[in-house]
């Protein structure tokens, strides 16, 4: 068996005490003891009892009434195992006596002190933990306090003690072990036992022990057990404390609920009592926790609903109050930068004395930084120092959008050790949250509004109807200029968007861009609708659909008035329309009239032709007519060789003229164009380079048109060169063969590239120009070379020379 407590056992014992001496110093010490007074009571006994005290084999013991022990001999130390050192100046034999015979010895030494003798019988547990059963004879010396005894040990002849003594083991140990905290008092309500769980609930230091004291000498004690403790020893009543504070020695708290019951002897009546202690703190601060949570959690609605009722100017005051009285504190400020200002200050604030004239409080840079952090003691003293007057202070900084936006500050209104307790301290934090989500949301939604009111379009959200109809939950006031109808009026359902505002004609489509957003699809349509006047006005609705927070499927977009752009559109189409037929007629015109036109030139080049062959072969024949038919040849070339130019980029244009894309040997054709020109250049003095590539290079297109191609760009080098060179070179790279033409003419200005291409398109527009042509000829060579699946390129410096590059895919070997 586990030995017992000998704290239980022995509860009276001074918790620090000098070192006790060993048996061998045992009479050396009670002869020092005696040497200083503390036996000097008893210097007035007979010396025959100190004669007898010494020669007895026997225990004796000199003790006053409250059980002090005065005197005791070597035989009672053998017995009880204690020096003489340790026994003497304190009520020994009370303190190792079981807790169930101490009324007996505490009854019999009140006889002995009343009638001059007593006699009684108890167990006392030795130093060792051993029990002992003892009779004690007790006698008042003279007249006097003294009351001696003899104590005989009669264990060995008490066998019914040892069963006793077990179980009083038994009964320490469970005491001991109990869960809950278990204290008795004797008769006189001196507490004489506690066990272990009542000392870890009212603490473990020896200023927290009951033993040995009155429930009226414990300070930490609620006094509502004082008299019910007084009534139960008294009368044998019980009594039970629902709930009471014990503040320990370290300053926390604990809560607890104590009963009391009398502990009845059948021979000597209300011998004491029992106090059980049941630690109830953490049911307390759960139900504590539990109530502050409710109080936070309606002030949190209330934050909400304040939210909801004002503009961001009026919430942070509301704000203030809500939070004030929810945290019962003494005032709440809410701290922002000063706006062009290096500081921050004071916007709202709520005080329980509505009186309270205390200045706005401001800040500069480095206390802000550090009551961010939660320290208000880095700042002290200072203004927060000041305005909370030594009383606690909490910090709730708040952000909007990712940057720290201001502070709350809760000065308490209550003493230290009844601030704010963790749970407390959680709720509020949860609460600065709220109020900073809010306070985020205000923000948005008042640069929203701001934003929206200088935005044209209008934002509007919808959810469909069971039948498939739009009902409208959220529009910007824009609406109303956009419809004619007013916001009220759509939101509240009297008005069926599709069949009463949709254009008939446009409803069947705006059903389909319905059917998509149902679906889950983003859609846009520009669509119809008529007027609340009657008018009708183009709209273009930008709409995606989505999910709010109760999982119902909504739609939000745009409307934009897009009437304006539409008849725009219109006009434009039109005039496309009119433009292409205008083009075509133009082209149709223009290859008619080529083709009518080269019949009759064709007529006059070959006689003109044929008269410069019979005036050559006359014998004599006039200078003029010579040259007259010369002139008529030379001219007749140039006007059929614009018709042809003219014929073609009609054909081109209005697509009707086909080319060829077949296999066709470069070369030949590159030489052929190359030779039509060298006596041209000859004569002009600039000289002509052909650069053909190794490999005669077979490409992909049509032989006449690779030549016409040639022909004009050759034409236009020399055209605009001068001096110097011009060069034809052919070359082949991945896939493709390119044509090559540069001069060292005039050059091309960079602002006119652009539109090198152009039909009729020429650098120089006036009449008198140096250089003749159509400018027609580039415009060919871009469309033949497309029709061939080619690219043209040109690169050109004014006054040094032009280059043209034409790419044409090359044919598979």
């Amino acid at each position: 068996m586990t030995a017992t407590n000998r704290n239980a056992l022995v509860p009276n014992r001074p918790h620090h005490r000098e070192a006790e001496p060993g048996p061998a110093a045992t009479e050396e010490a009670c002869e020092a003891h005696s040497a200083h007074g503390v036996t000097g009571a008893v210097k007035g006994t007979s010396d025959m009892f100190e004669a007898l005290a010494r020669d007895l084999p026997v225990p004796l013991v000199c003790m006053r009434p409250d059980g002090t022990l005065m005197y005791t001999n070597r035989e009672a130390a053998q017995l009880t195992g204690y020096p003489i050192a340790a026994m003497l100046g304190r009520p020994f034999w009370l303190e190792v006596t079981y807790s169930e015979d101490r009324h007996r010895l505490t009854s019999a030494l009140r006889a002995a002190a009343r009638d001059g003798h007593a006699e009684t019988s108890v167990r006392f547990q030795t130093k060792d933990s051993a029990m002992h059963r003892i009779d004690v004879h007790l006698r008042r010396i003279g007249g006097g306090d003294e009351i001696c005894g003899v104590i005989v040990d009669v264990t060995e002849q008490d066998e019914v003690a040892a069963a006793l003594f077990q179980s009083e083991m038994l009964y320490q140990t469970f005491l001991e072990q109990s869960p809950i905290g278990i204290a008795h008092l004797d008769a006189e309500g001196i507490v004489t036992f506690e066990n272990h769980r009542l000392r870890t609930v009212t603490g473990e230091d020896a200023a927290a022990a009951w033993i040995g004291r009155t429930l009226n000498e414990i300070g930490h004690l609620d006094e509502r057990v004082h008299p019910l403790s007084a009534r139960m020893l008294a009368e044998g009543t019980s009594f039970a404390e629902d709930e009471f504070v014990i503040v320990r020695s370290d300053g926390s708290r604990r809560y607890a609920q104590i009963h009391g019951a009398a502990i009845r002897h059948p021979e000597n009546g209300i011998i004491g009592g029992v106090l059980m202690l049941f630690d109830v703190t953490e049911e307390y601060e759960r139900e504590e926790e539990l109530r502050v949570l409710q109080r936070y959690d309606i002030a949190g609605l209330a934050l909400r609903d304040a939210a909801f009722a004002s503009n961001h100017h009026t919430f942070l005051g509301e704000a203030a109050r809500i939070l004030g009285a929810t945290a019962l504190a003494e005032r709440v400020l809410v701290v922002l930068p000063d706006e062009g200002a290096d500081g921050y200050i004071e916007r709202a604030r709520w005080a329980c004395d509505p009186e309270d004239t205390t200045a706005p409080l401001r800040l500069d840079t480095e206390a802000w930084n550090a009551l961010s952090q939660g320290d208000t003691n880095a700042v002290q003293p200072n203004a927060v120092a000041e305005l909370a007057g030594g009383k606690d202070v909490v910090v709730l900084p708040f952000a909007t959008e990712d940057e720290q936006a201001g502070m709350l500050l809760l000065v308490s209104a209550r003493e230290e050790s009844e601030c704010w307790v963790p749970a407390e301290r959680r709720a509020l934090r949860r609460l600065g949250v709220l109020f900073e989500t809010l306070w985020g949301w205000m923000l948005a939604e008042a640069r929203y509004r701001q934003v929206v009111s200088s935005v044209e379009d209008s934002l509007f959200s919808f959810a469909f109807t069971e039948d498939g109809e739009r009902c409208y939950s959220f529009a910007t006031q824009q609406m109303e200029t956009l419809t004619g109808y007013s916001t009220e009026e759509l939101l509240a359902g009297d008005l069926s968007w599709s069949r009463e505002v949709v254009y008939a004609e446009d409803r069947e489509a705006v059903a389909q861009h319905d059917h998509l957003l149902r679906n889950g699809h983003e859609s846009r349509l520009v669509y119809r609708i008529r007027t609340a006047q009657g008018g009708i006005r183009w709209l273009r609705e930008s709409a995606t659909p989505g999910r709010d927070r109760s999982s119902l499927a909504v739609v939000a977009g745009t409307l934009s008035d897009v009437t304006e752009a539409k008849e725009a559109e219109t006009s434009l189409i039109q005039a496309k329309q009119d433009a292409e037929s205008a083009t075509r007629m133009k082209s149709t015109f223009l290859a008619t009239m080529s083709h009518e036109i080269r019949t009759p030139l064709g007529a006059i080049s070959g006689f003109a032709e044929l008269l410069l062959e019979e005036v050559e072969a006359m014998d004599y024949s006039p200078p003029e007519v010579t040259e007259f038919a010369s002139t008529i040849r030379t001219s007749t070339k140039k006007v059929l060789r614009l018709v042809n130019d003219l014929f073609d980029l009609a054909s081109l244009q209005s697509g009707r003229i086909y080319v060829d894309r077949a296999p066709v040997a470069l070369h030949p054709i590159i030489t052929q164009v190359a030779l039509g020109h060298a006596k041209t250049l000859a004569e002009h003095g600039v000289d002509l380079a052909v650069d053909l590539a190794v490999s005669d290079p077979i490409v992909l297109g049509e032989a006449r048109r690779i030549e016409q191609v040639a022909e004009h760009l050759l034409s236009n080098a020399v055209k605009f060169t001068e001096e110097g060179r011009v060069r034809i070179a052919t070359g082949v790279r991945e896939g493709t063969v390119h044509i090559t033409v540069e001069d060292s003419g005039i050059g091309i200005a960079p602002d006119y590239i652009e539109d090198l291409f152009e039909p009729f398109s020429q650098e120089d527009h006036r009449l008198n120009r140096n250089y003749e042509g159509s400018g027609l000829g580039l415009a060919i060579v871009k469309r033949l070379v497309e029709a061939m699946n080619g690219t043209i390129t040109v690169e050109s410096r004014k006054g040094e020379g032009t280059r043209f590059e034409v790419t044409l895919p090359r044919a598979d070997d």
